[in-house]
């Protein structure tokens, strides 16, 4: 506004009158005054109105006698003073809150000081003076490279030259190496092996087995069968350490066996809903308040909430907000370096890379390879040695040749062909050298069972023919005295009574049974409803019966005999089961104890 000029004043008490340059105003009282800042909305103030000057960020205002206001750029972290080759730190605000003295100017000693080589081993050398600024490479000698070879298993290694031990391979070699054994004759001159074995058959091992226990065998095919435990648990593990759960009446996991965590927060509805005495460990949640508490001992203490933001901490009087004032005003320049509004600059020299790397030199010591130095672009090229610095460390020597630094050797390489054109095969022996294959040879005997056989056997052994005989005949009661044309009251020996040739039956049986002496060397078919008895002190020792439970279902044996056990266990039986289709054999030892084997449990 411009400045009113008081032109009249009648007298004390009297109205002041005034005129304004501009004619806007008509009485002072009406004046007032328009306050603009750098940013933010323009105030208008009457005269009646109070003008404060507030310090802001970096900046504190005092008023004093005199109507002065003073604004002082508040002080930072950095120490008064003067620095040199300067380290600073500078805040948003442009000023120095940190500073420390820098190091001398750039030179030569310098930039060689802060490089060093590192020589991290292997071939050759590599070393630096930090005096010159020299870096001295030494390249791999014979010797380095020779290191890196070493002598295997009929190889040796001396100064450089490579030979072997291995005796060559020939056909002599190899069959003076082999000999016969069981069943195999062998010719060491000519290398042909023959065989006097048996040709194996899948038919004849598989009739060799058979099952017992709960195992079944079916003899055409070879196949083992078990029983099935799919689906089964071992009830011990229930509800124990390293084992599986249990489940409640309600089909629910029992909370003794989960973690404490699962239930850590308890809700109720109020606070007077919560147990008399709580747990340490757990929080418990009043809902109708929505607050949190816990447990200290003694009554429950409710979880205060955080502050929310740092908006809602007020400034106190040691650590105080952060201002560009405050950070620009505890900087202050010193040689080399001025502040304007918080922009740092500096005189000092800056630091080039050509500085450095005219300070660098690089001298080739001699050694395979080269290393050379362009001060210009500041590139160290090392090439390392080539083919012809390596193959001049090597020569060669029994039986190998090196040649532009392809190494071979005169000795004849074993191959699978060699050894096999070696052998041959012989009398019943086929062999074919293309694979290496040995077979027993066919001979004209036709395939097949033969009884009471006339055979012809050759040299090694092999049956070479056969045919069926006649049945022998029993003549001058070498057997004992036969009765009623039968052999039953016939001896083998005069005491052992003559046995069957097949096993016959002694009948179905659907209801008990109890074993009797005319069933030994016999077998007993048990139906549907049918059970087996074992009597005490009934049989002789070596008598043997065979129980077939040809049911659906297993059985029960009763074991009134004294002592019963399965067969591979030392466990007295009161009974056991034969399973469904199941077949035992009951081999007895006495009148009072017997063996069962079989499908039993």
């Amino acid at each position: 506004m411009t400045k009113p000029v008081i032109v009249t004043r009648a007298g004390k008490g009297s109205a002041l009158t005034f005129v304004e340059g501009d004619a806007n105003f008509t009485n002072l009282q009406n004046a007032t005054i328009t306050v603009a800042a750098d940013s933010g909305t323009s105030q208008t103030l009457d005269l009646n109105d109070t003008l404060t000057i507030a310090g802001g960020t970096g900046l504190t205002s005092v008023a004093s006698a005199g109507d002065i206001v003073t604004v002082n750029l508040d002080n930072t972290a950095v120490t008064a003073g003067s620095y040199t080759k300067t380290s600073i730190t500078v805040d948003a605000q442009g000023r120095i809150t940190a500073a420390s003295n820098g190091s001398a100017d750039f030179a030569t000693a310098d930039a060689r000081s802060a490089i060093s080589v590192t020589d991290a081993g292997g071939d050759g050398s590599l070393a630096y003076n930090n005096t010159t600024g020299v870096i001295t490479y030494t390249g791999p000698s014979a010797t380095d490279v020779r290191a890196h070879f070493s002598a295997g298993t009929g190889i040796t290694i001396t100064s450089g030259a490579i030979a072997t031990t291995i005796t060559q391979y020939t056909d002599a070699a190899a069959r003076s190496a082999l000999s016969g054994s069981t069943g195999i004759s062998y010719n060491s001159s000519t290398g042909a092996i023959s065989s006097t074995i048996t040709q194996y058959t899948d038919t004849a091992a598989r009739s060799a087995l058979s099952a017992s226990q709960n195992l079944t065998y079916n003899s055409s095919t070879g196949a083992f069968t078990g029983p099935d435990l799919s689906g089964l648990q071992v009830t011990s593990a229930k509800g124990a350490a390293n084992g599986y759960a249990s489940l409640d009446s309600s089909g629910l996991v029992p909370s003794s066996q989960l973690p404490s965590y699962v239930d850590d927060v308890l809700e109720y509805a109020a606070v007077i809903n919560f147990p008399a005495t709580g747990e340490t460990g757990k929080i418990y949640v009043a809902t109708g308040l929505n607050k949190t508490y816990r447990w200290s001992g003694s009554a429950y203490v409710e979880i205060a909430a955080s502050p929310g933001s740092t908006d809602s901490v007020t400034e106190g009087s040691t650590n105080l907000y952060f201002t560009t004032a405050r950070a620009r005003g505890a900087f202050s320049a010193s040689t080399g370096i001025s502040i304007t509004d918080g922009a740092v600059s500096s005189t000092i020299t800056q630091y080039t890379d050509a500085g450095a790397r005219a300070a660098i030199s690089v001298t080739d010591a001699g050694g395979d390879g080269s290393a050379s130095y362009n001060s210009s672009t500041g590139v160290i090229t090392y090439t390392g040695p080539g083919s012809t610095d390596y193959r001049a460390a090597f020569t060669a020597g029994t039986g190998i040749t090196i040649t532009s630094g392809a190494i071979a050797t005169t000795i004849t390489q074993y191959a699978d062909s060699n050894a096999r054109s070696a052998l041959s095969g012989s009398t019943g022996i086929s062999y074919n050298s293309s694979t290496g294959a040995i077979s027993v040879a066919n001979t004209a005997v036709t395939p097949g069972a033969y009884t009471y056989a006339s055979i012809t056997v050759d040299q090694q052994g092999r049956i070479t023919a056969a045919s069926n005989g006649a049945t022998p005949l029993v003549s001058g009661g070498a057997l004992g005295t036969p009765s009623s044309g039968t052999l039953s009251s016939c001896t083998v020996d005069g005491t052992n009574p003559v046995g069957f040739i097949d096993l016959p039956a002694v009948g179905t049986k659907s209801s008990s049974y109890t074993l009797a002496v005319g069933d030994v060397g016999k077998y007993v078919q048990v139906a549907s409803g049918g059970s087996i008895t074992i009597p005490n002190a009934t049989f002789a020792e070596g008598d043997v019966v065979v129980i077939v439970n040809n049911h659906t279902a297993a059985i029960t044996i009763t074991c009134t005999i004294t002592d019963a056990y399965i067969g591979g266990t030392d466990t007295d039986k009161a009974s056991v089961s034969l399973a469904t289709r199941g077949v035992c054999n009951i081999l007895f030892l006495s009148g009072t104890r017997c063996i069962i084997t079989g499908n039993v449990s």
